[in-house]
């Protein structure tokens, strides 16, 4: 089942430039979906009509099994956001923030307190928000976006700012809410190693249009054919003699050879070879396997 169901999104805007070309895209339930593309490719502009904070021009989105355009209100009551910058008041501090949407989503007290904790916030104390750092207004950010305990998240970079730590915290968090809240998480970025450690399900836009859609498994076993094996020895050229005696195609690569995939056990057998002939290996792995590989070879062929 589909939280977020959209079909053939198209946006042009003013200027008359299209930025949105035929978009559909497809949520599963209980996912954690990461919508990858690079600056300008139409991400935001897709979550801000998802939001219905643009004018849907033509297609139609459905969220909740629900047609966006005749059900916004009751839908947006279950949904929470945080598009580009978070939209707090300056001289307020965090819980003071997160009271004036409590008053408007009715929802306990509590619950500010307990956000605060989620996203790392409670010893803020009265701090004020124009003394964050950026990384603590992302922070903020999301815990405005779970007040209300919302069944879908979408977010906009939401680890834009944070240092390691705090993007290891942010994927901690929402690796809970998802599988222990049950919250569907749609989220854009362009960091690409940090939404392969976090994501079930792939997006890729790329010119405004979708160049690939489902599971992280599924992107990587595509992408197979075109993998190859990464070799880097003491004296490549020497070594590129052996594979050939030895009846393996090999070509030298900014940072090694790169030869064809095959079994492990002809893998042990080509290293024993090469040993045998006095050359060192200093390292064996896969190429064009990492996401980034695969994002940027599908993002080029959009171009």
């Amino acid at each position: 089942m589909y939280c977020l169901e959209a079909f053939e999104l198209f946006h042009r805007y003013s200027n008359h430039d299209v930025v949105l070309d035929g978009i559909n895209m497809r949520v599963p339930e209980g996912s954690i979906y990461g919508f990858l593309g690079p600056n300008g490719a139409g991400k935001t502009t897709t979550l801000r009509l998802l939001l219905g904070l643009l004018r849907c021009q033509q297609g139609s989105i459905s969220i909740f099994g629900r047609g966006f355009e005749r059900h916004r209100i009751e839908i947006l009551e279950h949904v929470g956001s945080m598009i580009e910058s978070p939209s707090s008041y300056d001289h307020l501090d965090a819980t003071e923030n997160l009271a004036i949407l409590q008053r408007v989503y009715r929802c306990p007290k509590q619950r500010i307190a307990e956000v605060l904790a989620q996203v790392g916030l409670a010893a803020t104390q009265r701090k004020k928000v124009r003394q964050f750092s950026l990384g603590m207004k992302q922070r903020l950010g999301i815990a405005m976006a779970l007040l209300h305990r919302p069944k879908l998240l979408i977010l906009d970079e939401p680890t834009n700012g944070l240092d390691a730590n705090g993007m290891v915290e942010i994927r901690q968090l929402l690796v809970r809410l998802s599988r222990e809240d049950g919250i569907t998480i749609l989220l854009s970025s362009h960091l690409l190693a940090e939404i392969e450690k976090l994501v079930t399900h792939v997006g890729v836009i790329g010119r405004g249009r979708m160049v690939y859609e489902g599971t992280l498994a599924d992107l990587r076993q595509q992408q197979q054919p075109s993998m190859s094996l990464s070799v880097r020895t003491s004296n490549d050229r020497r070594a590129l003699e052996v594979l050939s005696g030895l009846g393996v195609l090999a070509t030298t690569v900014a940072d090694g050879l790169a030869l064809p995939m095959m079994p492990d056990g002809h893998v042990a057998n080509l290293n024993r070879h090469l040993l045998q002939a006095g050359i060192d290996v200093y390292a064996i792995g896969t190429r064009g396997y990492d996401l980034e590989s695969i994002y940027l070879d599908m993002v080029g062929s959009a171009a």
